[in-house]
């Protein structure tokens, strides 16, 4: 079986986004074993969710040799922008430290500079890169305006919901078998509580919610999967935590699919 797989640094690693060379590094040796089988994991290290999807559908386009696709959504106020003057999509990735919003107040983000609140990265770093950093200041200082100012958290909720309806209903009408996954709670609408499921604020959020297939989604998100031993010192999976993720993943995908 020939799986494709995609994220963040959950399900690719974060040692390095790029090579030498400006290109994209491939997943370490440790993140998705071979005990898995056949993959191509497409995760890269501050990914949104815009980005995830992006390249899913990209890859399925080009490549229909997959037996099924395993996708981890990751944090909900990272995005994908395309730049008009360079052709080329921009990812920005909010700063860990702003995560997750509702625990923030207008004194802790005055604290924060509003420059580190996201950064970027592209599919590949150019040589002209130092040219845009004009442009990509401003990007990121835009970025970090709405989340302060104008986007709220059923804003990005909705965004989310919609995101995983779309590859959802693409997935299905290419009748590819999926599984979804997510990198916390606050991105696994199947996540059950002790008596019952999330309930979002709005009712928008409620009727979009319950039209994802929560049989597709695996039992928990991959921060449940792991004890505080199989996190390194940067919050993330060591070698033996992406093995238990793989390893639980696998198995909620053949539950999910037959």
């Amino acid at each position: 079986m020939k799986l494709l797989v995609n994220g963040c640094s959950f399900t690719g690693g974060h040692d390095v986004i790029h090579n030498e060379d400006g290109l994209l590094a491939p997943p370490p040796d440790y993140v998705w074993p071979t005990h898995c089988g056949e993959h191509v994991n497409l995760a890269i290290g501050g990914n949104s969710n815009d980005k995830i999807i992006r390249t899913t559908i990209e890859t399925l386009e080009q490549d229909n040799s997959f037996d099924g696709v395993i996708v981890q959504f990751t944090g909900l106020y990272r995005q994908e922008q395309y730049l008009e003057q360079y052709n080329e999509w921009a990812n920005l990735c909010s700063d860990v430290g702003i995560l997750p919003r509702t625990a923030e107040t207008s004194e802790e983000l005055k604290k924060q500079n509003p420059d580190k609140l996201f950064n970027i990265h592209f599919d590949k770093i150019e040589e002209d890169y130092e040219d845009k950093l004009n442009t990509l200041d401003k990007l990121l200082k835009t970025a970090t305006d709405n989340f302060v100012w104008l986007k709220s958290e059923v804003d990005y909720t909705v965004e989310h919901l919609q995101n995983i309806l779309l590859l959802q209903s693409i997935l299905q009408d290419m009748d590819m078998p999926y599984l979804f996954t997510s990198m916390s709670m606050q991105g696994h609408p199947k996540y059950k509580q002790p008596h019952h499921y999330i309930e979002y604020d709005t009712a928008y959020e409620n009727i979009l919610a319950s039209k994802i297939d929560i049989t597709k989604w695996s039992k928990r998100p991959l921060t449940q999967m792991l004890s505080v031993r199989e996190f390194d010192d940067t919050k993330h999976p060591n070698p033996k935590g992406h093995e238990m993720i793989a390893t639980e993943l696998m198995r909620d995908f053949r539950r999910a699919n037959g």
